[in-house]
């Protein structure tokens, strides 16, 4: 579903210099899916490796597609779309939406406000996911999480043209 509407909005761009997808950041604590702050840190003192191997799984890299706001994030453990906005400009302040999926199985829904200072992404927000999967689609189970996020990337702020 991510990847066919990844590709529609693609094709939809309106010039071929649109069309670049571009490397926005990295981060290194990911709002995607937002069981690495809420479960892997409390218990990482009593199982260090688990938490160690989670960290990895969801470090997420982050691309700007071709629809301006619009980003695409991928880790090992999840995959989202993102929509963002400019909250305010001046103070580096923006807002967003997004859906993530889990090998491209829709999951959840994602919301958060962000700062951006040069290089540094923080984030904070909520996301509701369900514990659907592959081997069993049923998405009547969901939680609401928190998320916090710290990217790393290039001096980059959403703007409106």
């Amino acid at each position: 579903m991510i990847a066919a509407l990844t590709l529609a909005l693609a094709l939809a761009a309106p010039s071929a210099d649109a069309a670049k997808l571009r490397f926005q950041r990295v981060d290194f604590i990911s709002e995607v899916p937002g069981t690495f702050v809420n479960y892997d840190i409390p218990m990482a003192a009593m199982n260090p490796v688990t938490a160690g191997l989670r960290w990895v799984e969801q470090i997420q890299v982050v691309v700007d597609l071709p629809v301006d706001g619009l980003s695409t994030g991928v880790s090992l453990g999840a995959q989202s779309l993102f929509y963002e906005r400019p909250l305010h400009e001046a103070a580096g302040l923006s807002w967003g939406l997004g859906l993530q999926t889990d090998l491209l199985l829709p999951k959840g829904a994602l919301a958060d406000v962000s700062w951006r200072w040069k290089r540094i992404r923080l984030g904070l927000g909520g996301c509701v996911t369900s514990g659907a999967s592959w081997a069993n689609p049923n998405w009547s189970a969901w939680q609401l999480l928190p998320t916090v996020g710290v990217g790393v990337g290039r001096s980059y702020a959403p703007t409106v043209e």
